[in-house]
């Protein structure tokens, strides 16, 4: 098979993937793209081309500008802690003690715990 002939192959079994992303990613963000230029509410009418104001009054509010700096803040200290307790976690498991095997197991259980609960409700959904 020809080097051309694998990518077209390719781009073709993924194309039901692109699609389902398209529709779950992009047509909600191309609708909060749109909704951003309106003054819709919550609840009622889909409200009223407004074109950029919503974004002038919002860069120019002084409540911006202190969520903006108090998220920064939270992001860049919140990411440290958890690289800095991630590290050491990691480098206390490589360690050789008494119990780490159990202490590893009980380390990936928020990991893992969604996923076993996710799929016991689609079980329970699904039973006849």
């Amino acid at each position: 098979m020809s080097g051309t002939s694998m990518t077209t192959r390719a781009w073709l079994l993924m194309l039901p993937l692109l699609a389902v992303m398209i529709a779950v990613i992009g047509w909600p963000l191309a609708d909060t793209v749109g909704l951003s230029f309106t003054d819709a509410k919550l609840v009622g009418t889909a409200g009223n081309f407004v074109g950029i104001d919503n974004y002038v009054k919002t860069l120019t509010s002084s409540n911006f500008q202190r969520t903006l700096t108090t998220t920064t803040i939270f992001a860049v200290i919140s990411v440290f802690a958890e690289m800095v307790l991630g590290v050491l976690a990691a480098l206390l498991l490589n360690q050789q003690f008494y119990g780490r095997t159990v202490l590893r197991g009980l380390m990936i259980l928020p990991w893992a715990l969604p996923t076993v609960v996710n799929a016991t409700l689609w079980r329970l959904i699904y039973n006849p």
